[in-house]
Formats: structure tokens, sequence, C-alpha cells
């Protein structure tokens, strides 16, 4: 732990010293015989905080990727231009490194985008693409829902099947150990194991439109005809979680446990107990996917704090 003291010391102007290390006190050179001052030593110990995280927010926003600071003010990240391969954004994921991946309605490409703004297509899907997320080794998920097929595309762009046996798999999100869920235009939950392995988890989801993973292992999904947020616990119960929304879409968890959710041309913030409240305005069309990244802030706490009385003693002086 790197924890920095700060030492101050009062006495009168012929005795005062700072010390040059920590723990040691330098002796005076006074007028006086052996004679010993006590001062006063105030200590102050700062350590860096435990990390504070904000969310900056991402959103497809018609011809446009949006960007969406903590305080909810939005500008635009990046503008759909000829030559930048952004041709109408749907999904959307964000990887470790703070690249963007999106996948477009009008065309096959995967585009990934650096943080400053500069795009590339990372791979060519031979249909079209609908969704996408990424696991902490930066590997991609992309659905193919009129292909009845998942791809996982690792970093380098190289394209693997990881399942066929989804049917019209369409919004995903993995979690920690590369287990990815797909809610599916069939209105069920899918669960996909690394090996390509698939199981329904849960039905009687309808119209699902986004979908996220909590800490706790639940997931959430979006219902986009019944204006509401479904959650499916971890034994597979499906639950209203939020009702009332207008047309939600794209959804995210925030640092804060909050869930984000574009809802009616705007982003919705959800707390646990589903108190729904406006977090961001000023979106064209939400088109497609909302992502997030957490980028940690600076912070210093106050470690300990007190005063005591310390001696500063001088030399017998050499007669």
């Amino acid at each position: 732990m790197n924890v920095r003291r700060f030492y101050f010391l009062w006495g009168s102007s012929q005795h005062r010293e700072y010390l040059k290390k920590e723990g040691k006190v330098k002796r005076l050179n006074c007028n006086y015989r052996n004679w010993v001052a006590p001062v006063v030593i105030a200590v102050l110990s700062l350590q860096p905080a435990a990390e504070v995280l904000a969310d900056v927010f991402y959103v497809a926003d018609l011809s446009r990727i949006a960007e969406i600071a903590p305080n909810g003010a939005t500008t635009t990240f990046v503008h759909e231009q000829p030559g930048n391969h952004l041709n109408g954004v749907l999904g959307m994921a964000i990887d470790s490194f703070g690249n963007l991946y999106t996948c477009n309605n009008s065309d096959h490409n995967i585009v990934k985008i650096t943080p400053d703004g500069m795009t590339s297509v990372l791979f060519r899907t031979t249909v079209l693409a609908y969704h996408l997320t990424t696991d902490s080794s930066n590997n991609i998920y992309l659905s193919e829902p009129l292909d009845n097929t998942i791809l996982k595309v690792d970093p380098d762009g190289v394209p693997s099947i990881l399942s066929r046996e989804v049917y019209r798999p369409a919004s995903l999100t993995v979690d920690a150990i590369g287990n990815v869920y797909s809610a599916n235009w069939d209105d069920t939950v899918s669960k996909i194991a690394p090996d390509g392995t698939a199981k329904t988890i849960a039905t009687g989801v309808t119209n699902s439109n986004g979908i996220a993973l909590a800490g706790d292992g639940s997931l959430y999904v979006s219902s986009y005809s019944g204006n509401s947020v479904f959650k499916i616990a971890v034994d597979g119960a499906v639950t209203t979680f939020a009702s009332g929304l207008q047309w939600p879409g794209g959804m995210v968890f925030g640092s804060n446990g909050d869930l984000y959710v574009e809802n009616g041309g705007n982003i919705s913030e959800i707390t646990p107990t589903g108190i729904a409240k406006t977090f961001a305005t000023g979106l064209n069309n939400p088109s497609g996917d909302i992502t997030v990244q957490f980028v940690p802030e600076p912070s210093i706490t106050i470690l300990f704090a007190g005063m005591g009385i310390g001696l500063i003693c001088r030399r017998r002086q050499a007669r």
C-alpha cells in the first residue's frame, strides 16, 4: 500500500525543523547547553482511496454514436460519414481497452472504433448480425438470428462458430466464465456454455429487445412491445422488474448497480427496487444498443490524523 505521511512541527523559530526522513528527528543547533525542546508534531497519513468508477455510456443513436457523461450530458462521439464504415449501428459492445465494436443494420461489417474515434472493419459476416457482446478476454460474440448462429470472434478478428443450437438468437450478454446468454426472437432465453452446448433457461419473455447480466447472476430482459423489463432469477423464475416504460431497448448495468435502459428516445436509470428516472436526454432516435465504460477517478482518503509531543535535542556544544 502506498501511504504518504506528512509531518508538521511547531516550536520557536529557533528550534523548528522539518523531518528529512520518516521517523527521524534532526537535532537542532541552538545556543543552550543540553537543552531539550518539546515540540508538537501533527501527523497526516494519506493513501489512495478505493478505486472510484465513473460511468461513460455509449448509445447507438440514428446516424451517430452518442457519448453520455456521468452527469447525463450527451455529446457526439462519432458520426456516420463516408469511409468510416458505420451504416445504421445496431449492436454495440466495448472491450477492456475502451475500443467499441459495432454491427450495422445495412451491411455485414463488424467495425472497431478506437477511443480517439478511428474506425476500421474487424470482420465481415456472411449474414446480417443483430447484436454483439465482449468477454473479459476481449473476445466478441455476435448473433445472426436469420442463420440461427452465434459466432465468437477473437481479438485478432478470427471467427469461429460458438453455437447453432439456438433458434433466432438476438440480444447477447456473457458472464465471467464464458457462458453466453441470448434473448431470442421466439420469446425464450438461452444459456450457451463455452463448448457451444445450449439450453433454454426461461420462456414467456415476449418481444425481447435487450439483455443485461447483474452481479448476482440474474438476467434482465427488455420487452419492446410490453413496455417493461423482466427479471430472470438464477433458478429461472421470471418476474416483472419495471413497467410503464416506452419501447425499452438496449440495457447495461452501471457501476452503482442501477440498470440503464434506452426508453422512448431517452436513457432511463432504474434502481434495484425498480424505480425509474430519466438519466439522459438529447438523443435523436436510439436505434440499437447501449454500453458503458467504467473510468477510474483519482481519490484520496485520510488514513490517520493525529498530534503528539516530540523531542528535539541538541548536542552538548564543544568547549
